[in-house]
């Protein structure tokens, strides 16, 4: 008889909190930190040939050379972050193949069950037996079911979240992208 394994509520739990890796955590800071203190300079109308970088002044030095870096900095740091974040998607997915196949299971298991509850409705015995299989099967099933609602609203935000945690590093990079291009043209 095919169950939820052990570890289920914990396991769903660690879905709600989305798969975030070191690696994308750091590449988005990166973006958002680079992409800020660019638009923040050129809302400030300053340019980032204007700044002191280390202790070094950046304003003798050959502007468009400066800009450039600029831009293939925030490009890389962006490319990463997106990358990041493809990956990690594809590992959230996966855990949740993997965790929802044991609910298909279960699921298949009581269809399977009503089907044979009813050809043997006439065999008390057998009868008997589908009936307490099925019970179990559908027991197994409401555990999923009521964690399923209880989280709904955590589900909920973590869809709005991950929009918002997605979208505002690629926003930013875009935009400081182009506020660096039109300085260039400039």
């Amino acid at each position: 008889m095919p169950q939820l394994p052990e570890s289920f509520e914990k396991d769903y739990l660690e879905l709600l909190k989305p798969f975030i890796s070191e690696e994308q955590k750091k590449s988005r800071r990166n973006v958002l930190v680079s992409s800020f203190t660019v638009i923040t300079i050129y809302l400030l109308e300053k340019s980032l040939t204007e700044l002191n970088v280390f202790g070094v002044h950046l304003g003798g030095s050959n502007d468009y050379a400066v800009l450039i870096l600029a831009t293939l900095l925030i490009t890389y740091w962006l490319a990463m972050y997106l990358a990041y974040s493809k990956r990690d998607d594809e590992i959230q997915q996966e855990q949740l193949h993997l965790l929802l196949k044991h609910v298909e299971t279960i699921k298949a298991r009581i269809a399977q069950l009503n089907k044979n509850i009813e050809e043997c409705k006439t065999t008390e015995g057998i009868y008997s037996h589908y009936r307490t299989e099925l019970d179990n099967e559908k027991n197994w099933l409401s555990i999923y079911e009521k964690q399923l609602s209880r989280t709904a609203k955590a589900g909920n935000l973590n869809f709005a979240l991950k929009k918002v945690e997605y979208w505002l590093p690629f926003i930013t990079g875009i935009t400081a992208l182009f506020v660096i291009c039109k300085d260039i043209v400039q």
